[in-house]
């Protein structure tokens, strides 16, 4: 049996649904309530379990509103105020697909609500109820704590569900069009080599919609030379976009603060590496640690650091031209245009220039 979690408490009319603590926990071991748990109301007439409050983590969901409740708060002050709980109903696996969809639809609804709204309810229930004494009032009281606190922290599975909620509700709903389009296949336009530095998504930063960029990132951004025995799945990434996609421009974005380059600037001039995989990686853009310790010697680490970053670039793309058929359609067959780029996230800066190692034509935004 599946189990839909709806703790359901009345805050409209000030009734509560109370219990003692002889009801069974263990009949609610082993089940993720915080992951399904939603403030709805129940029907008294459902088949149901009870749970203490003080067991559960609720969701940011607002209480709804009380249509049929009719349990007052006298029945929880009679059971003696051992524990203050919650109305949970069981649904079967056998659920019509109807009522599924509709349970799906309450808590995209429900997923809307704010914390605050929430914790409003509760703090006017507490102060205008006087009748709300002792424990009652002190289990509220935990309740609105540990919303405030859910509102604080952050669920990871919570974050991602919401998160595609969001996506789905603005974009995929509102777009149909665009998505219909992109069932059917992809043409980008670019393929993007960017940082995997999560401050740094390129289609954040250049507003990139669906089906725009064939992104590839990794540790600073680059681009390794043709290898058929190394780093073959970045040898994939690029032969598929230039020969199955025909991208017509490919695009490396160099950032500032790169912590694989301030890596590659730190390792020591006799080569020695600490490291598995980091070092060995970042050592691809070597020649630019050369060039920058050569010409800029006087400068200080971080300006160094910060002119290796662009160098870093011109590199990669100078290590696309060893993969022939980037080089036959760059140079050939002129279909292909290659660009660096630098983001400077604390300027809020942006510069683009052409595959020349003398950036001759340099654009700056």
């Amino acid at each position: 049996m599946n189990f839909d979690y709806r703790p359901s408490i009345c805050t409209s009319n000030g009734s509560l649904f109370g219990f003692n603590d002889n009801d069974n926990k263990d009949d609610m071991a082993g089940f993720d309530i915080h992951a399904k748990a939603k403030l709805i109301l129940l029907s008294l007439q459902s088949p149901t379990f009870m749970l203490p409050i003080s067991t559960l983590k609720f969701k940011p969901y607002h209480w709804s509103r009380c249509r049929r409740a009719k349990w007052p708060l006298q029945k929880a002050q009679d059971q003696e105020h051992k524990s203050l709980c919650v109305r949970v109903l069981t649904i079967s696996e056998k659920k019509a697909k109807g009522q599924q969809q509709l349970l799906l639809q309450k808590k995209e609804d429900m997923a809307k609500d704010k914390y605050n709204e929430a914790v409003a309810e509760l703090s006017n229930l507490i102060s205008e109820k006087c009748e709300l004494q002792g424990v009652a009032a002190a289990k509220l009281k935990q309740l609105t704590a540990e919303l405030q606190s859910a509102a604080q922290g952050s669920d990871p599975v919570e974050r991602i569900k919401t998160g595609f909620l969001h996506f789905r509700r603005e974009k995929f709903e509102k777009d149909p069009a665009l998505y219909g389009e992109l069932a059917k296949g992809q043409s980008p336009k670019f393929l993007v080599f960017a940082c995997s530095d999560s401050r740094v998504c390129p289609s954040h930063i250049l507003n990139f919609q669906p089906g725009e960029a064939f992104v590839v990132r990794n540790i600073a951004n680059m681009v390794p030379p043709y290898d058929q025995t190394k780093y073959s799945g970045m040898g994939a990434a690029i032969e598929y976009a230039v020969l199955h996609l025909k991208v017509e421009n490919i695009l490396v974005i160099g950032h500032s603060c790169c912590g694989g380059i301030k890596g590659l600037m730190s390792i020591p001039d006799d080569g020695t590496t600490s490291s598995e995989f980091i070092e060995p990686w970042v050592k691809i853009c070597a020649p630019a640690k050369a060039k920058v310790k050569s010409v800029h010697s006087s400068l200080t680490f971080e300006e160094q650091c910060h002119n290796c970053e662009k160098e870093a670039v011109n590199v990669s793309l100078g290590n696309l031209l060893t993969y022939p058929f980037v080089r036959e359609a760059a140079a050939v067959k002129k279909s292909l245009v290659l660009k660096g780029a630098h983001y400077d996230f604390v300027k809020g800066s942006f510069e683009l220039w052409d595959l020349d190692f003398k950036i001759s034509s340099n654009t700056s935004l």
